[in-house]
């Protein structure tokens, strides 16, 4: 599989990326930021960041670019920083949640997210990088007040979204930071709120992620968070990617909400008002995100898969809320973008104004009948043939192909997509209840009868 993603780059250290990769990136990236000059860098914790970063940033100075190398930062604060010293590009050294042998690039030229034609001009200007900028190299900056003024940025956008409390409810939180980047901001900045008592887990930096895998988006992955909760009678518990942009919540009962029903509870709170406002959602997330919106007063997008086409949108709409099913949550107040801390912040205020547990507020939200991602092994050259056969067999105004094929029924959708990640395919259904989403699932398979078995055997039985 390529290194170049639909909104970055992943690989595996050591094999598919090296200090001479992250060098070939930054004449790349100068190249690409033009006449453009200030482009601010920054890494998470893995073992091999700090190697890929320095080659980044040398390359980047020796192409006359005015570089604030930020060292170890969460991917928010890199944004934020992006924004708030008027950079024209930001580049960050990161795999996000992939295991702690892999790392990867995320950047942002100008003010919207990449696109996937900016990802195949940047495999371009490796390939075939142009002639070098004969120019000083400029100096590497760093900026030592960086998470001064991001915790007041983030306080100030949380008194705006949900004004403090006179007399706020004490709340315990179990904050996992995943020994990732937010391993000392995570547990600080939301203890300082008034009202919340934040103990730590997994809060010490270390590259190799050894407390939990840094995919937080896995509810097994959360075990410990949940027995920590159990065992500590805690009101909430919060978790963070590798990279900090990321987050899963776990209520008082230790049991983990899906980003779904998160989706759905921030849909409904009191603050800000929703109505006349836009929702963008990612086309594998429950109806229940849609329906709820529109309950609201507010209008659903859906959008394709992938932090930067949710983010891209949010932008282009002036969306109020977005999210994925990966635990990204997107916010118009911090430019359309999406930051792990502020979400977690955000919801601990709110839960002190609810004055009700977490629990109970979960326990309100419809009942999901949908699969996890199924994923299957086909053939690239196969995988489009696939996707022809599905959306010849149903009705054009029943078919999505906003990314890969979804298509409507009465009663529930399918989806199948290609794989970005390994050569296969990926199937998600959904259904009113457990009879629908069957009956959705054998349908929509029933063009498809050498992957149907597989599907429904992976599928169906692990049904959440």
């Amino acid at each position: 599989m390529s290194l170049y993603k639909a909104c970055d780059v992943r690989g595996i250290a050591g094999k598919d990326l090296t200090a001479e990769t992250y060098a070939a990136f930054g004449r790349a990236l100068a190249a690409m930021m033009g006449s453009q000059r200030r482009i601010v860098v920054g890494g998470d914790l893995r073992v091999s960041t700090p190697a890929f970063r320095a080659a980044l940033v040398r390359a980047l100075s020796e192409e006359g670019k005015s570089v604030v190398d930020l060292g170890v930062a969460p991917t928010p604060a890199v944004y934020f920083a992006k924004r708030r010293l008027g950079a024209h590009a930001c580049a960050i050294v990161t795999a996000s949640h992939n295991p702690w042998d892999h790392n990867g690039l995320k950047f942002m030229l100008g003010g919207l997210p990449v696109l996937p034609e900016d990802l195949q001009r940047l495999e371009a200007l490796v390939a075939a990088p142009p002639p070098p900028t004969r120019c000083d190299a400029a100096t590497a900056l760093n900026w030592p007040e960086l998470a001064e003024e991001y915790e007041r940025d983030l306080q100030r956008l949380l008194d705006a979204a949900a004004p403090p409390l006179s007399a706020p409810r004490p709340l315990r939180v179990i904050v996992d930071a995943g020994n990732g980047t937010l391993w000392k901001w995570g547990p600080e900045f939301m203890g300082r709120l008034p009202g919340i008592e934040a103990q730590k887990l997994f809060c010490l930096p270390d590259g190799y992620f050894p407390g939990r895998d840094p995919n937080c988006a896995v509810p097994a992955h959360l075990a410990d968070l949940c027995a920590r909760v159990r065992e500590r009678k805690a009101d909430l518990g919060v978790a963070f990617d590798g990279d900090g942009d990321r987050v899963a919540f776990v209520d008082d009962e230790g049991v983990v909400l899906h980003p779904d029903e998160m989706l759905v509870l921030l849909l409904r709170a009191p603050t800000p008002p929703m109505r006349g406002e836009k929702v963008v959602y990612d086309l594998k997330c429950s109806w229940i995100v849609a329906r709820e919106a529109r309950r609201q007063g507010a209008e659903p997008l859906m959008e394709r898969s992938g932090h930067a086409f949710i983010k891209r949108r949010m932008i282009l709409e002036h969306a109020a809320l977005g999210g994925e099913v990966s635990g990204h949550y997107f916010w118009r107040e911090l430019s359309g973008g999406d930051d792990g801390l502020y979400t977690a912040m955000l919801v601990a205020r709110r839960l002190q104004a609810e004055g009700r547990p977490l629990s109970a507020l979960r326990r309100e939200v419809p009942r999901r009948f949908i699969t996890p991602d199924i994923r299957l092994p086909a053939a690239s050259e196969g995988v489009a043939a696939l996707l022809a056969r599905v959306r010849e067999a149903f009705p054009p105004d029943r078919v999505e192909d906003l990314d890969g094929i979804r298509v409507r029924f009465d009663r529930g959708w399918g989806l199948l997509r290609a794989s970005i990640t390994e050569p296969g395919i990926t199937l998600r259904f959904e259904g009113e209840d457990a009879d629908a989403l069957r009956e959705v699932a054998e349908a929509f398979l029933a063009p498809l009868p050498e992957v149907r078995e597989a599907a429904l055997r992976a599928g169906i039985d692990t049904a959440q």
